[in-house]
């Protein structure tokens, strides 16, 4: 008996585009969000490298905390279609995939119109390249 809560859903770059859409709103909330506690950190002090320290305080300020608790949010909404956000600061969405029959992920950046790159799964470069036509893209489970 396979265990369905180690697979993951295996994205194509038809069924990526298809959910730009709905994801598209849910990344500029967590966009808003983001500008929201970086303006606030600012107000109050904080520089940007200051947000370890702010987060381990043992009372976070109720604002940080109301906008920590959003950001939150809108990473489960668009994890629960099967995304990985790869990226708040840069905006980025990683769709699971088999590329060759290897694990990698298509990756999606805000502002772009479609998918057009990808990476290597465990690849921590953060390098992105691009989507080429013979590459198997159709699986639809891990296996």
């Amino acid at each position: 008996m396979t265990d369905t809560s180690q697979r993951r859903r295996v994205f194509t770059v038809e069924e990526a585009n298809e959910l730009l859409p709905e994801l598209v709103p849910l990344l500029e909330q967590l966009q808003e969000a983001c500008r929201s506690l970086l303006a606030w950190m600012q107000r109050s002090g904080y520089s940007t490298d200051d947000l370890d320290r702010l987060l381990s305080e043992q009372q976070v300020h109720p604002d940080v905390q109301s906008t920590l608790d959003q950001m939150s949010q809108c990473v489960a909404a668009i994890e629960q279609f099967g995304c990985v956000v790869n990226s708040v600061t840069q905006s980025r969405i990683d769709f699971p995939t088999m590329i060759n029959d290897v694990p990698a992920f298509l990756c999606w950046q805000y502002g772009e119109r479609r998918v057009t790159h990808w990476h290597a799964a465990g690849d921590e470069s953060g390098e992105r390249l691009p989507l080429v036509p013979e590459s198997s893209l159709a699986r639809s489970q891990l296996n």
